[in-house]
């Protein structure tokens, strides 16, 4: 086995005929890692990328978050924001124009919600006075338009549904 690269960056694009790869790597990128957070911001025309284990010291997880513009990798530099993790779920909210993060795993899974602003680089933790989902990781989250609400399901071995109000 060879070394591979895991820091390319390619896009997928239909010509009218076939799908075509295209490599898109810049100079500067995120360090390599597995079990990423990334979502697409509409508002900020952005994808936005957090966290994931690290490949050189498995086991460990960065917290760092970085966009992509479809040209160039930005870290962002937030005050404050989710903890070193891997394996979050993670979707943009249209009706709030932000990025909404919910679990993953450090050592143990966690069930925090977090909100991202990525005009500003503000990661805010979200507090809840009802029902809170348990703890997961590798859950799906999507939007649900027609409900504009968040869809929470799976996570490891739970087969629960959430949604947001």
């Amino acid at each position: 086995a060879g070394n591979i690269d895991v820091s390319r960056v390619y896009e997928l694009s239909w010509d009218g005929k076939v799908w075509v790869w295209t490599d898109k790597t810049p100079a500067t990128n995120p360090p390599p890692r597995l079990k990423t957070a990334m979502a697409y911001d509409a508002t900020a025309a952005k994808m936005v990328l957090f966290g994931g284990e690290r490949l050189d010291v498995p086991g460990t997880h960065y917290s760092d978050t970085w966009t992509w513009n479809g040209t160039v990798w930005a870290q962002l530099a937030p005050a404050t924001g989710p903890s070193s993790r891997s394996s979050m779920a993670m979707v943009y909210h249209p009706a709030s124009g932000k990025i909404v993060a919910f679990g993953g795993s450090d050592i143990s899974n966690r069930n925090d919600t977090w909100q991202l602003t990525t005009a500003t680089s503000t990661w805010a933790e979200q507090t809840f006075t009802l029902g809170v989902p348990p703890t997961r990781s590798l859950a799906g989250l999507v939007y649900h338009e027609a409900r504009n609400s968040l869809v929470l399901f799976g996570g490891g071995t739970d087969t629960a549904v959430w949604e947001s109000d």
